[in-house]
């Protein structure tokens, strides 16, 4: 038969310092990206926003072209009505 007693193992991690170091920096740099990534994302939609108002007051002024296009195509032919051109 097999005796049967404790075995005990040590194990020692060289450099455990170093590592720790590595990761914070990892994790600074990750922060840091993170922070550069958000900061243009509120540009672009802030970018954006500008954008729309302009498209909106563009559009709101063709409208008014387009209407007074419409009344100027009126007039004439009321004109040419009653001069009978």
């Amino acid at each position: 038969m097999t005796e049967r007693g404790t075995i005990s193992q040590r194990i020692a991690l060289e450099g455990a310092e170093e590592i720790k170091r590595m990761l914070a920096e990892i994790g600074q740099t990750g922060e840091k990206a993170f922070e550069q990534v958000q900061g243009a994302v509120e540009k672009a939609q802030s970018n954006l926003a500008k954008v729309s108002a302009a498209v909106e007051g563009v559009e709101k002024q063709v409208g008014k072209v387009a209407a007074a296009g419409r009344n100027l195509v009126g007039a004439i032919t009321a004109a040419s009505v009653l001069l009978r051109v």
